[in-house]
C-alpha cells in the first residue's frame, strides 16, 4: 500500500465510510471560516441494528453517505458516539444540503433529529468537547452530545 492509501485507511470510520473521529478533528483546525455546520443523529439506530442486523445497517449507512453527492469541500465525519455524525459546509448551503440529506437518508429507510450552526468561524478543543465560536449575532455554542 502506498502511503496515500494507508492514510486513507487510518482516517476513515470503517463502520460508515466517513471520515474518523480523530481525522475530522485533525481537518477542523485547517478551517477557515465562517461555514456552517449540521450535527445529527440517526433514530432508532439501535432498534433497526436489532431488527436487521448491525452489518446490514452499517451497509445501508455507507451506502447512504457513499451515494449522497456531497461537495469536495464539505467534511463529513463521525462525531461523539455510534451514530452521531456532522457535515462542515460553505456558508448559504446549510438548509438545502439538510433538505436533501433528510431526504436522501429517507430512501434507505433512515431518520435522523439534528442541529444546525450557522456562520461559525472557529471551533476551539476544551478538555472533553470542542465549541463552537459564532459571530457576533450568535451566541456561542457547545456542540456536545446530542441525546
Amino acid at each position: 500500500m502506498n502511503k496515500n492509501t494507508i492514510i486513507k485507511y487510518l482516517s476513515t470510520d470503517r463502520a460508515f465510510g466517513i471520515l474518523s473521529r480523530n481525522a475530522l478533528e485533525l481537518q477542523i483546525k485547517n478551517l477557515q471560516g465562517p461555514f456552517d455546520a449540521v450535527f445529527f443523529d440517526f433514530n432508532n439506530l439501535k432498534e433497526l441494528n436489532i431488527k436487521i442486523g448491525y452489518k446490514e445497517v452499517n451497509e445501508k449507512i455507507r451506502e447512504m453517505f457513499k451515494t449522497f453527492p456531497f461537495k469536495r469541500t464539505e467534511l463529513v465525519g463521525r462525531w461523539f458516539y455510534g451514530d452521531e455524525i456532522v457535515i462542515i459546509t460553505t456558508t448559504g448551503y446549510l438548509i438545502e444540503l439538510t433538505q436533501k440529506l433528510l431526504k436522501h437518508c429517507n430512501e434507505f429507510g433512515l431518520f435522523f433529529k439534528y442541529k444546525t450552526f450557522y456562520n461559525m468561524c472557529t471551533f476551539h478543543q476544551l478538555e472533553d468537547s470542542i465549541y463552537t465560536e459564532c459571530n457576533p449575532q450568535l451566541m456561542i455554542a457547545t456542540v456536545k452530545n446530542l441525546t
